[in-house]
């Protein structure tokens, strides 16, 4: 198991929904889910270190492939991802 399947697609859904605008950065989701889900970030951080934001980013991707409820609006290859809700 990955170290970001710690972070639940229902947690993820949940985060999505206190996204007030339809487009949102994975910053901005991440500082939501330091919000609602202080413990699980906390042991996010202590397992890794370093790039903790980036298995945060790479559990979003993942929630945008299971469930279709977000799209990213700009490629990758930029350094941080906007995302936006589908309808």
């Amino acid at each position: 198991m990955a170290k970001r399947d710690i972070l639940t697609n229902e947690m993820i859904r949940s985060a999505i929904a206190k996204v007030v605008t339809k487009s949102f950065t994975t910053i901005e989701l991440i500082e939501i889910l330091e919000d609602i889900e202080p413990i699980i970030i906390s042991e996010l951080k202590s397992k890794i270190l370093r790039n903790w934001r980036a298995e945060i980013g790479k559990a979003i991707s993942r929630f945008e492939d299971e469930t279709n409820k977000i799209k990213k609006k700009l490629p990758t290859s930029k350094k941080q991802a906007r995302w936006e809700k589908k309808n």
